[in-house]
């Protein structure tokens, strides 16, 4: 799924769980219902004004329909150990992140040799 179709997915949740119509809502945009049902399926791509006006309408901030991309990835490895690793692909020459992943991979390494 591509980050467009994530955002157009939170602002399908975000009408839905309002209980208003796509035809409300592209009224609203100045859009006919089959363009904004274009928008909302991912197949338009969502820009800045989209979603400034987007988030007039729902009375919602604009990163209100930005979804939440955590860059921490969990690894449990039994009785209640966890091996915890950045995933942050934008900072990813970061020496410490560099770092961190290596510690990452050496204990996977010994967890996968003791096995």
């Amino acid at each position: 799924m591509t980050y467009n179709e994530l955002v157009a997915n939170k602002i399908r949740q975000t009408r839905i769980e309002a209980g208003i119509s796509a035809e409300a809502v592209s009224h609203y945009l100045g859009k006919d219902k089959a363009t904004y049902s274009l928008l909302e399926n991912g197949k338009i791509q969502i820009n800045v004004e989209h979603l400034k006006s987007i988030g007039e309408f729902f009375k919602k901030p604009s990163n209100h329909f930005l979804p939440e991309i955590s860059p921490m990835t969990q690894i449990s490895y039994g009785e209640g150990h966890i091996i915890s690793f950045s995933t942050n692909t934008f900072h990813n020459s970061d020496p410490k992140v560099i770092e961190g992943l290596k510690l990452a991979i050496e204990t996977l390494q010994q967890i996968i040799d003791r096995s």
